[in-house]
């Protein structure tokens, strides 16, 4: 992960550090911690990656996040916390001197994935208003689409490429953290998928056995 993806993780944190602090010079009560749920919604930094690979931001794809959470305290600075997101994932792929497959010359493709996810989080509440936060998210993919978006024909075929196409269940790895200015909250996490994306053949070659590979950043309002 390098460049756009590095500069935007710099920006937030530092972001969010600083509202913290301005947060902590404002406020000398304790309150104790309670459960809250609400709504959020950000940016999507999405791309595929191989095993074995680096994942970089070469491709990267802007989307959407959008939905709902709740979170309720454990013991101590432990929560938890659920959510159900509504979230677009993807990525631009540039082919050079095309395989055999795909036909001679230079193309490119989008993949466009939508997808409803679920992930569930252990969240460590560092002071009233930083937490970090890690754990798992299951997704079901509700449509999916790839466009030819070069003036090289021989890629249209891969436009017949759907939902069919692909894995309807993806599941990963989620970690990231967080700013709790109630009832606004702020946040930045790394999805990272664990599951082929590709189902059928043709969807398995031009996505050569990729993952998903998402950062998020929000905002959202708890009640």
């Amino acid at each position: 992960m390098n460049t756009i993806t590095h500069k935007a993780i710099v920006f937030v944190t530092g972001l969010l550090l600083s509202f913290s602090l301005a947060a902590q010079d404002n406020t000398t009560t304790d309150d104790e911690p309670r459960a809250h749920f609400g709504l959020r919604g950000g940016i999507n930094f999405s791309n595929f990656y191989n095993v074995g690979e680096d994942v970089t931001d070469q491709n990267v794809k802007f989307g959407y996040n959008f939905g709902v959470f709740a979170k309720a305290p454990v013991a101590g600075i432990l929560s938890i916390q659920t959510e159900l997101l509504l979230l677009s994932k993807g990525t631009s792929s540039t082919y050079e001197m095309g395989p055999p497959l795909l036909g001679p010359g230079n193309g490119q493709l989008d993949f466009n994935l939508n997808y409803l996810e679920l992930p569930v989080l252990a969240v460590f509440n560092l002071n009233r208003y930083i937490n970090i936060h890690g754990g798992v998210y299951g997704a079901y993919l509700l449509s999916a689409n790839t466009r030819n978006t070069s003036d090289n024909s021989n890629y249209n075929d891969y436009e017949e490429l759907n939902r069919g196409d692909y894995n309807s269940f993806d599941y990963g790895l989620s970690a990231g953290a967080g700013l709790d200015l109630y009832p606004i909250v702020l946040g930045i996490r790394y999805d990272y998928g664990l599951r082929q994306i590709g189902l059928s053949d043709h969807a398995k070659y031009v996505t050569n056995d990729a993952r998903n590979s998402c950062l998020q950043v929000y905002a959202g309002i708890a009640f």
